[in-house]
């Protein structure tokens, strides 16, 4: 029998049994719903029988790939559901038995070309269950073959067929939420149907319902089917990139990385693509944990894209109440992760240089692109080179463009190392009224140690290095060799808490803070944000405060009250957004 006469790609079913201490096993071949030939035999005693229906299986798959040697058959995809029958034969399991070497030399000899597509057992599906019959029937003792063109009763009908073909038509017309129950009922009951084309349409529908989980199986037997199709490695890489981020279900940790590494394995970088976006969700991941993971293994996922084909497009969300919220693009992610890991990892320079390559970028090619943090980045960098005069310009341009905490203290430590003690003692302050971290508290009260000393306020000092002492003791690390000494030299009150000092030290910073500030009048605005307070100023711009920042009454002042607030100057920014008051008060002025 020629090849030619074949009018479509044949597929085949193959199954093993073990019943009664009998083996056997059996094939089916057929090309769309024309049966062309099915098997069913027992399996003679020895090496093929002692593994029970594993040997079943593997004696019906050399049966199925003899019979299309025979017949001049070059390519085939073959149905099974035990997973030896295809990893012996792609060398993902290693033979070590006669049985296993004696299949991967029988497959290796043959000329025919096999897709591998793994179906559940007892699923329903007409194909898997004839051939799960004719392998007992084998186990049984029976031998039975039979090589004619014939319907079997389970075989798909003209009425199926004309199914996948309406799927077909709505599919193109994309139609994708008609289709998808088409699709869904053939997959389910007619699997063989399925051509390559047709399994991608319906992984589109599945996505196109936000179903990629549903999918997953579908995409498999996808890739399965065409290994090397990038077409179809796409949309795998896709619905793994959905089950992997987007899915309620979540996988982390090790897994994580894995599940994502497979989607490079299978996709291309390119812009937006599930590569690119793996590589910047993966890193946005590592960065959000609270143990930051080994350097060198940021560093991978840094390496893994080209810095010059990755997208630039950034994205608006509406949050509600008309606010408007932009998600940088994927070549401002990267390049900040970059920057983030150079600069954790001492390497100032590359950080410096990184940092320059993003803003040119921004200024070329992404218009509306923020630039605060990588102003903010250079100015640390600068700051860690020696070049505190070159650092204070981008950390103070920083902050006009973004509302950050650290930020503050960065600025405080350029003006010291600058000598200016009024500015270091402002943004210091500054500083310890929202310090962040663990980490950034130590730096603060560190440097908060240093001006009080300076400025001969000893009992502040003292306080300030019993705060550094309290945080070291909870982090359990070694601080600031110099400021540790100190610090050690100061005996705690028996049972003072960090949250006690603290609570101690809030107005003190703030009543000092108060000198240093200009003030302004305006009307309180109430709005339905937690532990924030809101203020129109007589100047015509907006401010926002902490609920400890108010001086009056506990409940706050209602809307309308007049009220003076004392902010910086120096943080009035270039966006509009509410400047931060540092201090508000009743004002004695009655409205007009």
């Amino acid at each position: 029998m020629d090849r030619n006469n074949f009018k479509y790609p044949l597929k085949a079913y193959v199954d093993g049994a073990y019943r009664d201490g009998g083996v056997g096993y059996g094939f089916i071949i057929f090309d769309r719903s024309t049966v062309l030939a099915e098997r069913s035999e027992p399996v003679p005693k020895g090496i093929w029988a002692d593994s029970r229906q594993v040997g079943g299986e593997l004696l019906a798959t050399m049966a199925v790939l003899a019979w299309c040697d025979d017949r001049g058959v070059r390519e085939i995809t073959v149905f099974y559901d035990y997973e030896g029958i295809r990893a012996w034969a792609t060398g993902k399991w290693r033979a070590k038995k006669e049985l296993t070497q004696t299949y991967v030399k029988e497959i290796q000899s043959r000329k025919v070309k096999v897709r591998w597509v793994k179906v559940k057992s007892h699923s329903g599906d007409p194909y898997n269950e004839r051939v799960d019959r004719l392998a007992k029937e084998g186990a049984a003792g029976n031998s039975y073959y039979w090589e004619e063109k014939m319907q079997l009763k389970e075989a798909v009908d003209n009425a199926v067929l004309s199914k996948m073909k309406e799927a077909r038509n709505l599919y193109k017309e994309k139609a994708y939420a008609q289709a998808l129950p088409l699709f869904e009922n053939l997959w389910l009951y007619n699997r063989p149907l399925f051509y390559p084309d047709d399994m991608y349409s319906f992984c589109v529908c599945l996505r196109k319902d936000r179903r990629s989980p549903d999918a997953l199986e579908v995409a498999e037997a996808l890739i399965a089917a065409e290994p090397n199709n990038t077409r179809f490695n796409n949309i795998y890489g896709w619905i793994l990139y959905d089950c992997l981020f987007h899915d309620k279900s979540r996988v982390w940790g090790a897994e994580l990385l894995e599940q994502a590494q497979k989607i490079l394995s299978k996709t291309k970088q390119e812009p937006n693509s599930p590569y690119e976006l793996t590589v910047i969700k993966t890193l946005e991941w590592l960065y959000g944990l609270l143990d930051l993971p080994e350097g060198h293994l940021i560093e991978s996922w840094i390496e893994k894209v080209n810095p010059e084909t990755l997208s630039v497009l950034a994205y608006n969300f509406e949050e509600g109440r008309g606010k408007t919220v932009r998600k940088p693009s994927n070549a401002e992610i990267w390049y900040l992760a970059k920057a983030k890991w150079l600069l954790s990892e001492s390497r100032f320079s590359d950080c410096f240089l990184c940092c320059n390559e993003a803003l040119a970028l921004i200024a070329e090619r992404i218009p509306d692109g923020d630039t605060a943090p990588f102003l903010r980045l250079r100015g640390a960098a600068r700051f860690q080179l020696g070049s505190p005069k070159e650092a204070l310009p981008d950390l103070l341009a920083a902050q006009k463009l973004e509302k950050k905490w650290p930020l503050p203290l960065d600025i405080a430590k350029v003006y010291f190392a600058l000598g200016d003690q009024n500015n270091a003692y402002k943004y210091a302050l500054k500083a310890a009224l929202f310090p962040g971290s663990e980490l950034i508290k130590l730096e603060c009260y560190s440097l908060l140690a240093d001006i009080y000393r300076d400025r001969s306020m000893w009992a502040m000092e003292r306080k300030c290095l019993l705060m550094y002492q309290l945080v070291l003791v909870s982090l359990e690390i070694e601080g600031d060799p110099e400021t540790t000494k100190r610090a050690q030299t100061i005996a705690c009150p028996p049972g003072l808490s960090f949250e006690q000092l603290y609570k101690e030290l809030i107005p003190i910073w703030r009543m000092s803070l108060k000198p240093l500030l200009t003030p302004v009048q305006g009307k309180a605005v109430k709005r339905p944000i937690p532990k924030k307070g809101f203020i129109k100023g007589n100047d015509g711009r907006e401010y926002i405060y902490a609920h400890p920042a108010f001086q009056g009454p506990i409940r706050g002042p209602n809307a309308g009250d007049i009220v003076e607030a004392y902010y910086d100057p120096d943080e009035i920014p270039e966006k509009p957004r509410p400047i931060e008051a540092y201090w508000v008060v009743p004002s004695r002025r009655k409205d007009s």
